[in-house]
């Protein structure tokens, strides 16, 4: 009774308010304790971690046989070998991969010829540190002093060490070896070559957001961009509006067109017929048509 009479003199309520003001305190007093109070216990409980640290005990070693078996699997075979000749079988076996030793294949049916050991780097795909592992193996001169005829040296390592890397290989870490480049500008030339596909020719590079004039040449002194470069192409009868528009050379007004048309004609014959589409012009299309395919 005392502390009703006090509430009602103090706040002016009614004696109905007053009895429902008392049993209403309670219960928010209750509402606003309760939440910090279960995470406190919460909290204090024991975390059980046995079937979790089981599961992981299993996927470790797991994943430790199975690095073990690739690595076995994958270990080459080094021998002496001339590149103008040797089969795909005995490339793979080296330790070239089954595309690079396919690529070496096509290269030489179209008449192409590895005339020293250096042109090998010209190939799309061929990584410096494995060609480095392949030189003293290669059936070829270092250098040609006249006309059809070759001189034989010894290896000359600081020549290997000067070697430019391939743009299309080359990961954050060796660009941000060159000047006036740090991890977002690295991180975006690399974005940008993944988005094409693979860049085809050096001024590709000036298309990166962020790089000036200076810095491209900085970069072309210490990478290359080879001169047989397959990139990764789109299929234009199969592939969907939103894949066609992410590429950076279509995007997706021409995207949009390349599918209605698409819809219209049935299936491209022909990369040459995307002239055909009204919003597709002739510097567009030279532009994409390298990255584009009508075939799997």
């Amino acid at each position: 009774m005392k502390i009703r009479k006090i509430v009602r003199n103090f706040f002016g309520f009614s004696r109905t308010e007053t009895n429902g003001f008392l049993v209403l305190m309670p219960l928010m007093i209750f509402v606003i304790f309760s939440e910090p109070l279960y995470r406190n216990w919460r909290a204090q409980a024991p975390i059980e971690l046995k079937d979790e640290t089981h599961k992981l005990d299993s996927l470790v070693q797991l994943m430790a046989m199975s690095q073990t078996e690739v690595s076995s699997s994958l270990a080459p075979v080094l021998f002496p070998f001339d590149p103008n000749k040797a089969t795909q079988s005995e490339l793979t076996s080296l330790g070239f991969s089954k595309t690079l030793a396919s690529r070496i294949e096509n290269y030489r049916n179209k008449g192409g010829e590895f005339r020293i050991k250096q042109d090998l780097l010209r190939l799309y795909g061929m990584d410096s540190s494995l060609y480095v592992l392949m030189y003293p193996y290669m059936l070829l001169p270092e250098s040609l002093v006249k006309r059809e005829k070759f001189v034989t040296e010894k290896i000359n390592v600081a020549k290997i060490e000067k070697i430019k890397t391939d743009l299309n290989q080359a990961d954050t870490a060796a660009l941000k070896q060159v000047y006036g480049i740090g991890e977002k500008l690295s991180l975006r030339i690399i974005n940008y070559r993944n988005s094409l596909g693979g860049f085809i020719q050096t001024s590709q590079l000036k298309e990166v957001y962020g790089l000036d004039s200076m810095v491209v040449n900085r970069i072309l002194k210490n990478f290359f961009i080879p001169d047989v470069v397959e990139p990764t192409k789109i299929n234009i009868n199969t592939a969907s509006e939103e894949v066609l528009a992410k590429h950076p050379y279509i995007k997706y007004k021409n995207a949009k067109a390349i599918v209605a048309f698409r819809y219209q004609h049935k299936a491209f014959n022909e990369l040459d017929e995307l002239l055909n589409i009204k919003v597709i012009d002739q510097n567009t299309f030279n532009k994409m048509k390298p990255y584009l395919t009508v075939s799997d």
